[in-house]
C-alpha cells in the first residue's frame, strides 16, 4: 500500500491534522503484514516503533513469571499501539500479538519524536490522546472494583462493536476466545462461558458454531446501566434480535459472580 493511499483520518490521533501533515505522517509509515498469532513486539525489546493497525486485530498483553497471560487491550482498525513508551528510553514492558492476519503500519521512533518536536499542534493532540488512554485504563480499574462479571462482560462486548460503515457485519468480539474475554474482564474462562450462556438465552448475544455473530446493543446497554449486575432471562416468546429490552425485574432474577 503506497503512503499516499493511507487514510490517516481513521486514526483519532491524526484525524485533526491538515491533509499535508497527514501525508507527512503517511510517508513515515512502513507497512507490514503479520500472520495470526505473530508477535509484533515483546517485553524487553527496545522501543523502536509506533504502530498503526490498518486491518485485523491485535492484543496487548503481559505475561507473569509463571507464564500466565494478562490481556491489557484488544485493538482493531484505527487503533494505535506501542506509543506509550515512545518518549522513554526504557524497553517494552508489554507485548503485542496479532489475533488474526493483520496489516499494520510502523513509524520509527526517531521520525515520530522528531515530528512531535516540529509540530506543536500535533504534540498537544498527542498529549490529549495519551490522557484519553489513561482514562480508559482508569475505567478498567474501576470496573474491576465496582462491577460484577456480567457488567464487565457487557461493557467488553459493547466496546468491541464494529464502527458505523464497517463492511464486515461480524462484531470484533467474534474473534475473541472465552479465555481472551476472561483475561480482559478478570475472571475464569468457565465464568465467562456461563455468563455468555445466560446472555444467549436472554437474547443479548447471538451465536453460530460457538462464535458470536451479533449482539443486542440495547439489551446489553440496559444491563450495563442497571443497578443489579445479573443478566436477564429469556422471555417465553423468544428473544428479538437487536430490539429486545431488559427490565430491572428480569435482571434481578439472576445472581451474578464477582
Amino acid at each position: 500500500m503506497a503512503p499516499s493511499c493511507l487514510d490517516m483520518n481513521q486514526f483519532r490521533l491524526f484525524s485533526e491534522l491538515t491533509r499535508a501533515n497527514q501525508q507527512e505522517i503517511a510517508h513515515m509509515t512502513r507497512m507490514q503484514k503479520v500472520k495470526k498469532r505473530q508477535l509484533v513486539y515483546q517485553i524487553g525489546e527496545p522501543t523502536a516503533f509506533v504502530y498503526l493497525l490498518m486491518m485485523g486485530q491485535v492484543k496487548t498483553l503481559k505475561v507473569d513469571v509463571q507464564g500466565r497471560e494478562s490481556i491489557l487491550d484488544i485493538l482493531g482498525p484505527g487503533d494505535i499501539f506501542g506509543e506509550r513508551d515512545i518518549l522513554e528510553a526504557n524497553p517494552r514492558d508489554t507485548s503485542a500479538q496479532s489475533l488474526e492476519d493483520s496489516l499494520i503500519g510502523a513509524i520509527a521512533k526517531a521520525d515520530f519524536v522528531g515530528y512531535l518536536r516540529r509540530c506543536e499542534s500535533f504534540a498537544a493532540t498527542f498529549i490529549r490522546y495519551i490522557n484519553h488512554q489513561l482514562r480508559k485504563s482508569q475505567q478498567r480499574v474501576e470496573d474491576h472494583v465496582f462491577l460484577t462479571v456480567p457488567h464487565r462482560l457487557a461493557r467488553l462486548l459493547l466496546s468491541n462493536r464494529k464502527p458505523p460503515g464497517a463492511t464486515d457485519c461480524l462484531p470484533s468480539c467474534s474473534n475473541l476466545t472465552h479465555q481472551n474475554m476472561a483475561n480482559l474482564v478478570g475472571c475464569s474462562r468457565e465464568t465467562v462461558s456461563t455468563a455468555l450462556g445466560q446472555f444467549r438465552r436472554a437474547g443479548l448475544v447471538y451465536f453460530c458454531n460457538h462464535a458470536i455473530i451479533g449482539i443486542n446493543d440495547s439489551g446489553l446497554t440496559d444491563l450495563l446501566h442497571s443497578s443489579n449486575a445479573a443478566p436477564p432471562t429469556a422471555s417465553r416468546s423468544g428473544p428479538q434480535p437487536h430490539t429486545a429490552t431488559v427490565s430491572p425485574r428480569s435482571i434481578s432474577q439472576f445472581s451474578a459472580p464477582m
